[in-house]
Formats: structure tokens, sequence, C-alpha cells
């Protein structure tokens, strides 16, 4: 895997220790010691990931780390001495996308970059659910989402309103960049749990346009534990090519009663955990469009 990587580290034998492990997995890696070397660096380097000291000798890490947000969805992995949970969280909920506490282990350090780097390059984990991430949508720009998917097998009377039932054999994703700090303490905390336990970030709001069989066309749910994923039902059918046509500005307004910030993820998933029923589907294009 050969990819670029800038570390922020201040501490000369961890950056070389660091430098060393990365370049033996054949990363390409490029050091920078303070928070201005680092800034210069990106600009040299466009690196595909950046592993950062939080606490640099210049500048708090946190704050370097809204600068490369601002300007870049670059992922980010913290290797900090910094270990309390507050800590933890401030750094995930500002837009870390993993986070290693000092003293660490190097191979483990490795194997979290090559992780994160799967998932900002949206490649699939089970098969099932194929995402894309890393993308900038402005949904006041493009509300038109189009797509087409045939359904060619389902378990029987699927309802996202019914948990046992909240099954479907497709369903397209779209995720949205948001403001976390809007949230309840509660929300929050959900995130940088999710995160936390599964090293995958979740975004700040997700649609998810679905199938079903037994739910009305336009139908809106929220999902079990978070208010901040809304299916919203499509239609059914199986068997023939079927396009859809929604616009996600208005449908994220209605889902959750305010404007939405960028998409920065879309996907397709196929599901049948709940009833253990078996489902197949094929997918075709997805396209964002200006409203005509």
């Amino acid at each position: 895997m050969t990819a670029r990587i800038v570390v922020v580290e201040d501490d000369p034998s961890v950056a070389e220790l660091v430098t060393l492990y990365l370049r033996n997995a054949e990363f390409i890696v490029a050091h920078a010691r303070t928070a201005a070397e680092a800034r210069v660096k990106f600009d040299e380097e466009k690196p595909a990931l950046v592993i950062l000291d939080l606490g640099l000798p210049d500048a708090n890490g946190l704050d370097l780390l809204r600068e490369i947000r601002k300007h870049a969805d670059t992922p980010v992995l913290a290797l900090t001495a910094r270990a309390e949970d507050v800590q933890k969280i401030e750094a995930l909920e500002s837009g870390m996308d993993d986070y290693m506490t000092k003293p660490f282990n190097p191979k483990e350090l490795v194997a979290r970059v090559r992780a994160v780097l799967r998932r900002t390059a949206g490649m699939p984990g089970s098969g099932r659910t194929i995402v894309v991430g890393n993308v900038r949508i402005d949904p006041a720009r493009h509300p038109v989402i189009e797509w087409r998917w045939r359904v060619l097998q389902t378990p029987a009377d699927l309802d996202p309103r019914v948990h046992a039932r909240d099954d479907s054999p497709a369903r397209v994703i779209v995720a949205f960049h948001g403001d976390v700090k809007r949230l309840d303490i509660g929300e929050r905390f959900a995130l940088a749990l999710y995160h936390a336990l599964t090293g995958d970030k979740m975004p700040y709001a997700i649609i998810m346009y679905s199938w079903a069989s037994d739910a009305p066309v336009g139908t809106i749910t929220s999902n079990d534990q978070t208010g901040k994923i809304q299916t919203i039902v499509v239609g059914g059918g199986v068997g023939e090519w079927r396009e859809f046509r929604r616009n996600v500005l208005e449908d994220y307004r209605r889902a959750f009663g305010e404007e939405p910030w960028d998409i920065v993820a879309v996907g397709v998933m196929t599901d049948a955990s709940n009833t253990r029923g078996k489902a197949r589907a094929q997918y075709g294009d997805i396209s964002f469009r200006p409203e005509e």
C-alpha cells in the first residue's frame, strides 16, 4: 500500500520509530516537528493521512486539526500522551479519525493506519455495504439524487417501523457533515463511543432511502439507537429495474428539521440481519443534479 503520510511529532525518538515502521510497510513518510512545519508539509506532500501529536511546541494539536478540516477531509490519527477519556472525546468530536495513546505498539499503529485508509477510500468491509466516502456535495446546489436498483430476492413483510422486520434488500445511504456541538450530550457521546468501539467515524446525520414491502412510500422512521439516522421508504417491487428521483435537500429538512451541511459519503446496502432471511439486489449509477 503506497500512500503519503505526514508524521507531526516533536519527539525525535518517537518520530524515528513511527517513520521506520511506516516505511517498512511501504508508505512514503514526511516528518514535521512543529505545526508551522506541518502546514508546509501538507501543501508539499498532499498526504493521504496525517499522524498528529496533540502536544506540539508551537500549537495545540486540536487547533491544527481544525485547520486541516477547514480545507480538506484528509484522515488524521492522533498519537499522543493525552489518555483521559474527555480528551479522547474532544478529539473525536473535532474530527479525529482515530486515537492512540503513548506508549504504543508500532505494529498496531501501522494496522490502524491501514484501516483508516481503507475506510476513507470507501472499501467495503462485509460485502453487503459499499460506501464511497471523502466526497463533498453541496445539497443546496445539487439537491436532486437519482439512482436505479433491482431487487432480486427479499424476505417477506419488511417494515422499517418494526424493529424485527427492519431489513431491506435495497438501500441508498446519504451521509452528511454537520456541527456536532449542536447535538445534545447523549448524541455526542454516542458518536464518540461508536468511533471508539468500531474504529469507524460515524457521520453527523444519515438518510437511508429504503425498499419496503409493508410501509407506505414516504414513511420516515428513526433509528432505534440515534435520531441522526432516518429511513425514508421509496417503494417496493421485485424483479424489475426501478428508477428513483428524490430531492435530498427537502428530505433532510423533513427528516431532521434543520438545514443540511455538505454530503460527505454515499453508499448502498443490502441487509437481512433482523429477519435472518436472504436478500439480493443490483444497483445502477447514483448521481446528484441541480434542480431543474
